[in-house]
């Protein structure tokens, strides 16, 4: 069973998704947790490791200014479309190393998928959504997808670290809306707004889905 959480930065996945292995491993399932940017593809944590604040600091000045715009133009936009095809390349390759990683567990669950790169060259890099959903297919679907969410004064307070602004949290959280709404089947998707919500609570209603 593949388990999919996604959803807005600071609506809680990393937490409910550790929790949820936790739970299950308690009951004797043999659930096993992989984050999407976690240590399985090397050469996205030397990246990360590296260069990785740095990096982040430039791609949110050139792509995040309040107007929505960034500081964008000629050679340096298509710099960055491309450094977009490589976070595509990189969620498609995570997201099938992570299932395959772990294709006698019980349980699969994964804190990020394919859908959040989509999510983040769409708000960063202006992909078009349309095109970017088709990408779907590159990618098994999933069981079941918890898709987390919070109001983004909530999601920001919580995520931010001062790196983007309330305007810049609300921005993506629209895009991630554009994307799960072209992505995500009704049939395998859990909304869950965690807002005003405490972690106990929101434990108890994914538990509660999976059990049943």
């Amino acid at each position: 069973m593949i388990i999919v959480f996604t959803g807005v930065d600071g609506s809680g996945k990393t937490t409910q998704a550790k929790r949820l292995r936790d739970a299950l491993c308690e009951r004797g399932i043999d659930a096993r947790y992989e984050h999407l940017t976690g240590p399985n593809l090397t050469v996205t944590r030397k990246i990360k490791d590296r260069v990785g604040e740095a990096f982040l600091d430039r791609e949110d000045k050139a792509q995040l200014s309040d107007d929505g715009r960034g500081e964008r133009s000629g050679s340096r936009s298509k710099t960055l479309q491309a450094i977009g095809l490589f976070f595509l390349y990189r969620g498609t390759w995570q997201s099938w190393y992570n299932i395959m990683a772990n294709r006698d567990a019980d349980v699969v669950i994964l804190d990020r998928y394919l859908y959040d790169d989509l999510v983040r060259v769409n708000w960063k890099y202006r992909y078009n959504a349309d095109w970017l959903a088709k990408l779907k297919h590159l990618v098994p679907e999933p069981d079941l997808v918890f898709l987390l969410d919070a109001q983004p004064e909530i999601a920001w307070e919580r995520e931010s670290g001062g790196r983007t602004t309330v305007a810049q949290h609300k921005r993506k959280r629209a895009c991630v809306e554009a994307i799960c709404r072209r992505v995500l089947s009704d049939s395998i998707t859990v909304q869950i707004d965690t807002g005003g919500q405490s972690i106990d609570d929101v434990h108890t209603q994914i538990l509660s889905e999976i059990l049943s």
